[in-house]
């Protein structure tokens, strides 16, 4: 069985020339060194070569030069009468005799070089000189500092009592990438690696921070301190501010890892982008000169939690990576982007098979054309939750050339406080709220009335109707047949059939289990054919626009007329409206049209939508979904469903 060494790891790099990892005494030539004594190299090592030794064996440096550092975690290196061991994180060193596990922890256990355990009487410290296997008893440990125990085939040398340890990154890793690979030598065990808020760290070129590969399910917890810090640290010391950047070209950080508190910062910057891999980014700050932010791998999972991203040049978007699937949320974040100068003109776009959700975000500083580009992502599935977004933007769009499987959601997003504000985007169609398009006494919140505004693309067909989101109610009936019933407005010429409009609803049909039943408004199979839907004669003029004379009407702008109230006409060719009320509004039926001016106008054809659940079985909340299978065309939901 191999050995754990330790439960975590201590960085700080300070700030890269005089504090922190460069606070350490370098080593010197021809120099006494007592055991328990720390130095760092003296001639500048290689990017991620910086490392901490402990000195196990006093004597005298030598005198000319510097020897040739070992820097394997807790391999020892030969130093003229002098032998060092590496030590860069290990927690004893750094005072933390909590995580500094006890004597009783290795017995007859496989123990490597480096190891540091406590006594069980947790007055001195040692070091394992020698690997090999403890005794199943507790050695008679010899306490003087430098004196070695035998352990059966083991050998621990006594660093000292545990009051000559107590200072916080005294034995610090320069970098978080040495802390992470210390931890591939701790598999099936959560480590933390404590990182002061005071680091610094920097790189040039291609760089990789690689956060332990092994499995999702072994966490890496990558936490910044404040400083100094409780020893061990606590939750009180959980701050912001250790840094990591590149300063010419791309940064990437993959692998299995949870980071709070960091600012990441590259001219390009890839996050989470490991396969199978779960990354965390919580109170942290991405930090990009003018590129792309890269977001997840193949099967990956990636959160950011109060994480903002800030572009200081010109912005393109948030691509999220995966040709594979992976899962990529934003929560609980305010400020979540920044701009310098220009921005992308979507917010997110994608080449992979995401799934994207963001919770409780602020996304208002972004005022480009678009939050997603549903022609150019390739999520399947797209929901935003109870997020802020600018005036301007446009929440869904629907510009594929073919069916796929897209699907984006904007549930309660606004720019304001407009909480009844709902939106889908589906390659056949788009759901928005409308809040001068509304039947008198429907839905509202209670202030504001509103209906669900669904335009369809030309790809809309029965096969392939576009699917407006479910609305649900709490049913009580059971044992006896329910009929759902939707007021819909139609913008054609005649009654719609159930085979171009219809509703679905889901019950529980059965008592024996939860799986639902489905009945439907619509035709029984391909073959068979439509029928009319129902008329009706409610009202949706309530908040429409009214008629003006002389006026230029756009295609597609809705009006109401004093002479014919309860209908409202959509505009079907554009033109300026006459002087005066033409009477043919006055005559207008449902589906028919008025020349006014050089504009015509349609009645909207006003219907029902009924599907009836047969003998619901069990209490609960039944679904009704709208689906409108008519290309290119324009229907108003009522989402205040009827139950009867």
């Amino acid at each position: 069985m191999v050995a754990v060494y330790y439960n975590g790891t201590y960085c700080n790099g300070g700030d890269g020339a005089s504090t922190g990892y460069y606070a350490l005494t370098q080593w010197a030539t021809g120099t006494a060194k007592t055991v328990g004594q720390i130095v760092r190299q003296l001639a500048a090592p290689a990017v991620n070569s910086e490392r901490c030794f402990v000195c196990v064996v006093a004597g005298t440096t030598h005198a000319t030069t510097e020897p040739t550092w070992v820097t394997t975690l807790g391999a020892k290196t030969t130093d003229n009468t002098v032998t060092w061991q590496e030590c860069s994180g290990n927690p004893t060193l750094n005072g933390d005799g909590t995580n500094t596990t006890l004597s009783s922890a290795w017995r007859a256990i496989t123990v490597s070089l480096g190891q540091t355990i406590k006594n069980n009487t947790a007055t001195h410290y040692f070091i394992c000189t020698t690997a090999g296997t403890p005794g199943v008893g507790e050695p008679a440990y010899n306490t003087s500092t430098g004196a070695t125990t035998a352990d059966n085939t083991a050998t621990w040398t006594c660093l000292g009592a545990v009051g000559s340890f107590t200072t916080i990154w005294a034995a610090p890793t320069r970098r978080i990438q040495i802390a992470h690979t210390l931890q591939t030598n701790f598999p099936g065990n959560a480590f933390t690696t404590y990182v002061s808020a005071a680091h610094t760290e920097t790189y040039a070129g291609t760089t990789t921070i690689t956060g332990f590969n092994a499995t999702a399910a072994v966490p890496l917890f990558v936490t910044v301190l404040q400083s100094p810090a409780s020893i061990p640290p606590g939750s009180a010391d959980v701050t912001t501010g250790a840094s990591v950047t590149n300063s010419s070209l791309t940064l990437t950080v993959n692998g299995n890892a949870h980071y709070w508190g960091f600012t990441f910062g590259s001219p390009t910057l890839t996050v989470g982008s490991t396969q199978q891999s779960t990354q965390r980014h919580t109170n942290g700050t991405l930090n990009l000169t003018t590129g792309t932010l890269t977001v997840g791998g193949a099967y990956s999972q990636t959160e950011f939690v109060g994480t903002t991203v800030n572009w200081s040049g010109a912005a393109t978007f948030i691509t999220l990576m995966g040709s594979s699937g992976g899962r990529f949320r934003w929560r609980d974040t305010a400020n979540a982007v920044s701009y310098a100068s220009t921005m992308a003109a979507s917010l997110f776009s994608g080449s992979g098979n995401f799934f994207l959700e963001a919770i409780g975000v602020d996304f208002s500083a972004y005022t480009g054309v678009g939050a997603v580009a549903l022609g150019i992502l390739t999520c399947p599935r797209v929901v935003f939750t109870g997020c802020k977004f600018a005036s301007t933007v446009t929440l869904v769009t629907s510009t594929t050339s073919v069916h796929a499987a897209m699907m984006s959601d904007f549930i309660n997003c606004d720019s304001g406080g407009a909480i009844y504000r709902h939106e889908r985007g589906m390659p056949e169609g788009t759901q928005k709220v409308d809040t001068a398009i509304v039947r008198t006494s429907g839905a509202s919140d209670g202030t504001t009335p509103i209906s669900w505004k669904i335009v369809t693309s030309s790809l809309a067909i029965f096969d392939v109707p576009f699917e407006a989101m479910p609305i649900g109610v709490w049913n009580a009936t059971t044992g006896s047949a329910v009929t759902l019933t939707i007021e819909a407005l139609y913008n054609g010429a005649a009654l719609p059939t159930n085979d171009q409009i219809w509703v679905e609803g889901e019950f529980f049909g059965t008592a024996a289990s939860t799986k639902l039943s489905r009945a439907t408004g619509s035709k029984t199979n391909p073959l068979a054919s439509g029928s009319a839907l129902t008329a009706s004669t409610v009202a949706w003029d309530s908040a429409a626009t009214a008629r003006a004379n002389s006026h230029l009407y756009q295609l597609g702008e809705v009006i109401a007329v004093s002479s014919n109230t309860s209908r409202v006409f959509v505009c079907t060719v554009a033109g300026t409206s006459s002087g005066s009320l033409p009477g043919g509004y006055a005559s207008a039926v449902d589906g028919g049209t008025v020349t006014d001016g050089t504009a015509t106008f349609r009645a909207a054809v006003r219907c029902k939508l009924v599907v009836v659940c047969t003998s619901p079985q069990s209490a609960g909340f039944i679904r009704a979904i709208v689906k409108v299978a008519v290309p290119s065309s324009t229907v108003w939901v009522d989402p205040l469903l009827t139950v009867s």
